[in-house]
């Protein structure tokens, strides 16, 4: 038998449980916040606590939207595959497709997170995915430029952040470049450094979105943003900016 050049189990039963443990740990709030799924911290929230909808980045909204009903189809293929009086042609069907789907979207997700500046081996060793690669790529220079941001209030509570290369000044990504990751806080006093902007939203498409809560109008937010190469090395950052959210 030819071996499986996939990392993806081709075994139902491992690849359910693959899977039922990837969802497990992204669905830790510090998890979600740290590889920006989440626009706002969750601190000392405990295993299964209900994320608020608006909590959610548009990159977790794109997580949540797609992992949860192709999951879900391929859970009800799965069980229903797993009753040998059931298992017709059709239902093999299903479980095939479902399974591709699940698949897909997964591959999508290991792109993401390996190029997230924020995610470490640990993190691609609990979700299942590979921690080395099978070959060395070209080194990627580590980015010189950073993105000039350009905020829009487009709703209430609502910041959207577009940006400019700060060289070129165009809007695309400089070459090797995976995305923008743009660090953050809300603050009554200004930062005096970089490190205290403790909170980051990261998109490797524009624009990049901060939903706040209603109670949080009129506040000043601070944010600072960089690029981020496709090995996960960021480059210089911006200086530091504010709005006022409202």
């Amino acid at each position: 038998m030819a071996a499986n050049p996939d990392w993806l189990p081709r075994n139902h039963q491992q690849l359910r449980d693959q899977l039922t443990f990837m969802w497990a740990y992204l669905s830790q709030p510090e998890v979600l916040f740290r590889l920006g799924f989440l626009n706002h911290e969750m601190p000392s929230a405990p295993p299964g606590t209900l994320i608020p909808p608006n909590f959610y980045s548009p990159t977790g909204k794109w997580l949540t939207e797609n992992f949860n009903p192709r999951f879900t189809a391929y859970l009800e293929a799965y069980e229903a595959w797993q009753v040998p009086a059931k298992r017709s042609p059709e239902v093999n069907l299903v479980l095939k497709r479902t399974e591709k789907d699940v698949k897909d979207f997964v591959r999508q997700l290991y792109i993401y997170i390996k190029g997230h500046p924020l995610a470490t081996p640990a993190d691609r060793l609990e979700m299942g995915f590979p921690v080395q690669e099978d070959s060395v790529a070209t080194p990627a220079h580590v980015p010189a430029s950073w993105p000039v941001a350009q905020v829009s209030v487009v709703g209430v509570g609502v910041l959207l952040f577009h940006y400019v290369d700060s060289k070129t000044k165009r809007r695309g990504k400089p070459a090797g470049v995976h995305g923008a990751m743009l660090r953050w806080i809300v603050s009554d006093t200004p930062p005096e450094h970089f490190d205290q902007l403790i909170n980051n939203a990261f998109a490797t498409v524009q624009p990049i979105y901060l939903n706040f809560d209603i109670s949080m109008q009129g506040k000043t937010l601070y944010y600072a943003t960089c690029w981020v190469n496709n090995t996960g090395k960021a480059g210089p950052l911006s200086a530091i900016a504010k709005v006022i959210i409202s």
